[in-house]
């Protein structure tokens, strides 16, 4: 995150997937020009060591998605 100060949550719920806790929910925060990008959807483990976020270039966001968080 560019600004972490600036870093918004909503939506954000615990999901457990085969005994193991995850984070799901959205995250906005403001990019180098200072201006919000908008909420994009996150999951991450329990540590936070694996998160992904809904962008193009994480290919990884939607399997993990769909598997730890559902479609919602």
């Amino acid at each position: 995150m560019k600004d972490p100060g600036s870093v918004e949550f909503r939506n954000v719920r615990e999901s457990v997937y085969q005994g193991d806790p995850y984070v799901c929910g959205e995250v906005n925060a403001k990019n180098g020009f200072g201006a919000y990008v908008g909420y994009k959807r996150f999951v991450s483990d329990k540590f936070g060591y694996d998160i992904h976020i809904d962008t193009p270039d994480d290919k990884l966001f939607n399997p993990k998605w769909n598997t730890f968080c559902g479609d919602n």
